[in-house]
């Protein structure tokens, strides 16, 4: 599938995935995951409404097994559904996905546990 006009989006994911330290075969195999929401949402199959978490790992789920894409080369599927959380933050800041929705005020806090415990390698 070529880019589309949402190619920006599968742009910035590839520069995140190498700078989180991600290699080739894996920056890859999520492009080609992600492409498939993008070729959706330009084809209006996604809604902005449809485009959180859950809603994109849902979209794998259903994608996966009925795909149409031209060309699709999805791999079997395997990166599609592990690719949404990181593809989500983007299209969020391009305007593309709804808002997360608001954080608990413990949240922070669990934050600061989480960021502690991977300090000290537990």
């Amino acid at each position: 599938m070529a880019a589309g006009s949402l190619a920006p989006v599968l742009d910035d994911l590839a520069s995140e995935l190498e700078a989180a330290g991600h290699g080739v075969e894996t920056v890859h195999g999520y492009l080609r995951s992600a492409r498939h929401v993008t070729y959706a949402l330009e084809h209006r199959q996604l809604t902005r409404r449809q485009v959180t978490l859950a809603g994109l790992r849902e979209f794998a789920r259903a994608h996966r097994d009925a795909c149409r894409c031209p060309r699709p080369g999805l791999s079997g599927g395997l990166n599609l559904n592990s690719c949404m959380a990181h593809l989500l933050p983007i299209l969020r800041r391009r305007g593309l996905a709804a808002a997360p929705p608001p954080r608990a005020p413990f949240e922070p806090l669990l934050d600061e546990l989480d960021a502690h415990l991977a300090e000290v390698g537990a």
